[in-house]
């Protein structure tokens, strides 16, 4: 048996690994599931694993960012549609 630790991103019911795993299609694994000592934070699942040299300030700071776009998008489009 060969134990590999990886990191995964829980998506819609899902477990996405962050990096590429060498496994045959179909094949089952055993998983053991370690909760991160912080409380989860609203991440974008585009973004997992993509920054992960940047330190978790910066990366926080990134997500607000782009929360804040997102909803003033999202309140113009609402205004917008409102006519």
């Amino acid at each position: 048996m060969t134990v590999t630790t990886i990191q995964a991103t829980y998506i819609r019911g899902v477990l996405k690994p962050v990096v590429p795993v060498n496994l045959p299609e179909g094949a089952t694994v055993e998983i053991r599931i370690v909760s991160p000592a912080r409380p989860a934070v609203n991440r974008f699942g585009s973004l997992a694993g993509k920054l992960s040299y940047l330190s978790d300030q910066v990366v926080a700071d990134i997500e607000r960012e782009l929360f804040d776009l997102r909803r003033q998008s999202s309140d113009r489009l609402a205004h917008l549609l409102k006519g």
